[in-house]
């Protein structure tokens, strides 16, 4: 008995948006090596939120070391070319610690310096640039002029103070 033609049946909602993600035909072994470019922004965003998972910050000296390994694994998808799962394992883990370093390039750049301080306490002089009202006490936001036992200190500090009659824009020596 001969086997009749079966119809085909439409793909459902999931099966369309599988393949629209991996390339037809959806086969795992063998990925469409165009639909790697859509996967590289997933692979740098993942690592960059992956930076966020500990409870402490990454060592500092681990950046070059991951910006490294990331070009050298990118590097090596190039002469891979022939194994395409290699290629996607090779360019994805790439974009993955690249999206970590960068996130963490971009915390250490954006920290605020640090200054040297004694236990004593110390007289800043400067105008009060914003108020941030909540919690007990206002904080000011103060853009520093002047610090008493600093050479060069930062540009602005935040503090907690009961403002009286002060408001943005006023001197104030404290």
């Amino acid at each position: 008995m001969a086997l009749e033609f079966l119809p085909r049946r439409e793909p459902g909602w999931l099966e369309r948006g599988l393949l629209a993600v991996f390339g037809a035909p959806l086969n795992p072994r063998h990925p469409d090596p165009a639909r790697l470019i859509l996967w590289v922004p997933v692979a740098f965003g993942l690592g960059a939120a992956a930076y966020f998972l500990p409870s402490s910050e990454p060592a500092h000296w681990l950046l070059p070391y991951l910006l490294f390994t990331s070009l050298a694994l990118i590097a090596v998808a190039g002469f891979a070319r022939a194994n395409i799962l290699a290629v996607y394992a090779l360019v994805l883990t790439g974009f993955l610690l690249a999206g970590f370093a960068i996130a963490q390039w971009r915390t250490l750049d954006a920290a605020p310096p640090a200054f040297e301080t004694s236990e004593r306490a110390v007289t800043l002089v400067g105008w009060i640039e914003a108020v941030e009202r909540g919690g007990s006490r206002p904080r000011i936001r103060l853009r520093v002029s002047e610090m008493s036992g600093a050479e060069h200190p930062p540009e602005r500090v935040r503090v907690r103070v009961g403002l009286g009659a002060f408001g943005p824009g006023d001197t104030v020596s404290m």
